[in-house]
């Protein structure tokens, strides 16, 4: 839903709004579970590629294009490497060794790095490589974007879904991170985008590539809603591929 005034999924019955929440009927090749973990991690990633200029909706404009997705094994991050292929890209994947033939065999990846065998900084040094960088680790602690000035191109564009502060909304955080914003703005060439909302009028390229099962969809855990708990745990404790979804 595109609310956030107690419009959350956590319940039986949830009353949507035709105009402003996404609705697209379920294609038959997609399951209930399937569906549940698409809309907001699969918008979120295109929107990081396309709409903020990362990547063009022109294939043939993409050759040679370099992406570099960090967390690529997890809800998001699946979504990006699909994409960014689907897009004409060459696709680096970081994600732990244990999840390479996922990210490779079943995502597409190009290239896979394992971040548990050695710091990205040092299996990544080539100068100005990408072209996009999307970091879809959940918070954002500036190393990565430290990283970012070495090997994104300048004017690249460095894209996450994780603001830069750590902990809820508050005033002290709000500031944090509009001073952060405005830092790397000064401070550097390349282009900083923090995905603070997904536009449901960018949805409909998803939805096709969804209906014609070019994006593989992947849930890894179904929990009834009395575990919500356990689904927390799962997705903070970062260790989960796919998607963890809630039935009623």
């Amino acid at each position: 839903t595109a609310g956030v005034q107690g419009k959350g999924a956590y319940a039986q019955f949830v009353k949507l709004d035709t105009k402003l929440d996404l609705i697209v009927p379920l294609p038959e090749n997609v399951s209930f579970n399937d569906a549940g973990g698409i809309g907001v991690v699969a918008l979120t990633a295109y929107v990081g590629l396309v709409p903020y200029g990362g990547l063009s909706k022109n294939v043939a404009e993409n050759a040679g294009r370099r992406v570099l997705v960090i967390g690529a094994s997890g809800g998001v991050g699946m979504f990006v490497v699909q994409m960014a292929k689907l897009l004409g890209a060459h696709v680096t994947a970081v994600a732990s060794g244990k999840n390479k033939d996922f990210v490779v065999s079943t995502l597409g990846a190009d290239v896979f790095l394992d971040y548990t065998t050695a710091p990205l900084a040092e299996q990544l040094s080539t100068k100005d490589e990408f072209d996009v960088i999307y970091d879809a680790v959940a918070g954002d602690d500036g190393k990565n974007w430290e990283l970012a000035q070495t090997i994104l191109k300048p004017s690249g564009l460095f894209v996450s879904p994780a603001a830069p502060f750590e902990g809820g909304i508050s005033v002290g955080n709000v500031a944090k991170f509009a001073g952060t914003l405005a830092w790397r703005a000064v401070t550097s060439s390349r282009r900083y985008k923090f995905i603070s909302a997904i536009p449901v009028p960018d949805f409909p390229p998803v939805a096709e590539w969804i209906e014609k099962g070019s994006l593989k969809l992947v849930t890894s855990v179904a929990l009834p809603l009395a575990e919500a708990k356990k689904a927390h745990e799962l997705s903070e404790s970062g260790r989960t591929v796919g998607k963890i979804v809630l039935n009623p």
